[in-house]
């Protein structure tokens, strides 16, 4: 069984129950990946931690409410090793874009 990941903008910390009002969320979860009730996806909010969620139940009348029930918490394996910060001196507007096509091409 595979779990899918999905990235929140709201903190999740110690909460049981987490209710999702998203639009983009909702459709990929019931359209895109056709998943029911009560089948597990990995939530995780950029705090370095991996929930992973149940849903529990998708919104009556409104198809963008979604509610997970929080279960397990483990460390994210997904954590950059390092931080990188890109300093430049732009002295054109013309060099501004070959400037953020080369750090790109790094990754």
């Amino acid at each position: 069984m595979r779990l899918y990941r999905f990235y929140i903008s709201e903190i999740i910390g110690s909460r049981k129950e987490i209710i999702i009002h998203s639009d983009e969320l909702a459709n990929q979860i019931l359209h895109v990946f056709r998943m029911k009730v009560g089948e597990s996806v990995i939530l995780f909010d950029g705090s370095g931690f991996d929930y992973e969620c149940v849903i529990a139940s998708f919104g009556q009348t409104d198809q963008k409410l979604v509610t997970f029930n929080v279960g397990r918490k483990t460390l994210s394996r997904f954590m950059p090793a390092c931080e990188v910060t890109l300093c430049a001196a732009v002295v054109k507007k013309i060099l501004l874009n070959g400037l953020w096509k080369k750090p790109r091409n790094l990754a």
